[in-house]
């Protein structure tokens, strides 16, 4: 990885540092929004979508608002809809054979557990890196994200993938601190993950200035 794990982490806590409302009450916006099963079916991926593309757009450098996490919902909900769908399919069909395992072998479940777990992590990587690489492309094009998803995680799997786990963790800690901590600390990881992976495959670059008009001959 070109950025370091506590590169990452200093990259997050920036980040929150800039705008602690945007990136915690959009946190909390996100999260009451998918925690509610039918809001999420129907919402939960694009909003997911606008909030990672809320912290990408933050580490261009440039300013982030509340209402850039509803972008995805009022500007192309369908194909927003269903690259983040497309993502979330990927887990559920990784943890098929083991749900038809358990319901078919149910005395089976506590050898499935420890298999079941470790496709749980694997899936929150793909799932992190690809909802990241649409962020930072600003893409809706699931088919080549998808590869290109599968490519990143293929090339320096090791560095990468231990740079995605320290970061989620970073993450999640606020849930083991105190529940609503995750309100700080997912931010902080979430920034860290996007700023790594948009720096990896150079995609986080600012917007080039527009050219200055030609100088105006003096008369």
């Amino acid at each position: 990885m070109k950025t370091s794990i506590g590169d990452g982490i200093s990259t997050g806590l920036a980040a929150l540092k800039s705008n602690p409302v945007a990136y915690i009450v959009g946190c909390l916006i996100v999260g009451v929004g998918c925690s509610i099963p039918l809001v999420n079916l129907a919402v939960g991926g694009p909003l997911y979508l606008g909030y990672i593309r809320m912290v990408a757009k933050g580490q261009r450098g440039q300013p982030v608002e509340l209402n850039d996490i509803f972008e995805p919902l009022k500007t192309s909900f369908g194909p927003a809809w269903v690259a983040s769908f497309i993502g979330f399919a990927v887990v559920l069909v990784a943890y098929l054979p083991f749900m038809m395992l358990m319901f078919v072998l149910p005395r089976m479940a506590g050898l499935i557990s420890f298999p079941m777990s470790l496709v749980g992590i694997a899936a929150g990587f793909f799932v992190m890196t690809y909802m990241s690489h649409l962020a930072v492309r600003g893409t809706y094009d699931w088919k080549k994200t998808l590869q290109e998803t599968l490519d990143f995680l293929k090339t320096d799997t090791a560095g990468r993938l231990i740079y995605l786990f320290v970061l989620m963790l970073v993450g999640g800690v606020g849930v083991i601190a105190c529940g609503v901590g995750y309100l700080v600390t997912l931010p902080i990881g979430m920034a860290g993950i996007v700023a790594g992976i948009g720096r990896e495959i150079g995609a986080l670059e600012a917007a080039a200035p527009a050219p200055a008009a030609p100088a105006q001959p003096a008369v």
